[in-house]
């Protein structure tokens, strides 16, 4: 089971690898990718974590948080 900050850093790591704007991440505010940033961030994030993400969790998730809950979900 993975907690908050181990699926948080992962989701960091891969939003740095996919956007190259360098703009800070706010966990509030929207991910702001376009289709193929999130299908990327989507692969980053299952390489990190070695799990399967539904492309679902992504779609139901606009910011940071909700997608960090979403993943952690998936070990429920």
């Amino acid at each position: 089971m993975r907690d908050r900050a181990t699926v948080a850093k992962a989701i960091r790591e891969a939003l740095d690898v996919v956007r190259d704007d360098g703009a800070p991440i706010d966990p509030e505010g929207e991910l702001g990718l376009d289709s193929t940033q999130a299908m990327e961030l989507i692969m980053e994030i299952e390489e990190r974590l070695d799990v399967s993400i539904p492309v679902e969790t992504l779609a139901d998730a606009r910011t940071f948080d909700q997608l960090c809950a979403g993943i952690l979900r998936l070990d429920s």
